[in-house]
């Protein structure tokens, strides 16, 4: 189910929705359109190219993002997970500035599900990597067992070496 083709465009499509009505209401309250100086660079081309979206897009991804729920929901419920651990990012970190809009979209595979669901989930580190880059895992709980995922993860997280 992470690995589900079209998770991400369904949370795009709820994302850019939301991002656009977000800076209609604040530009309604500030009086005047927003421009790209009001903004953060970043958001101001997610709201350029939210247009894109319609009520359709938005109505169609909101019903497949429930579904994707309930299925993840199930592996809590059926199989009897208490929690799930990924790695956090698909692969290693990249280097600063290396970040790119087309490996981002693979980099957040993991996270970004959860993130967009609500789900408790954090990210702990795990040591050095390849080049000595960090490496972290990824800890998920189901809705509603946020204090759970602390506690192991604050439990993890004392057998974690400290980094220098």
């Amino acid at each position: 189910a992470l690995s589900e083709s079209g998770l991400m465009d369904q949370f795009s499509a709820v994302m850019m929705s939301c991002l656009r009505a977000d800076l209609a209401e604040i530009a309604e309250i500030a009086g005047r359109p927003l421009t790209a100086d009001d903004v953060e660079p970043m958001t101001w081309l997610f709201y350029e190219t939210s247009d894109g979206y319609d009520g359709g897009d938005y109505v169609h991804a909101i019903t497949e993002m429930h579904r994707w729920t309930r299925c993840v929901a199930s592996w809590w419920t059926v199989l009897g997970f208490d929690l799930l651990l990924t790695p956090t990012l698909a692969f290693v970190a990249p280097e600063v500035g290396r970040i790119t809009n087309a490996n981002r979209v693979d980099m957040t595979r993991f996270t970004f599900p959860f993130n967009a669901l609500g789900w408790p989930a954090l990210a702990l580190p795990c040591g050095p990597a390849e080049d000595d880059l960090p490496a972290s895992a990824q800890l998920v709980g189901r809705p509603g067992e946020d204090a759970l995922v602390l506690a192991v993860g604050a439990s993890l997280d004392r057998g974690t070496p400290a980094r220098s």
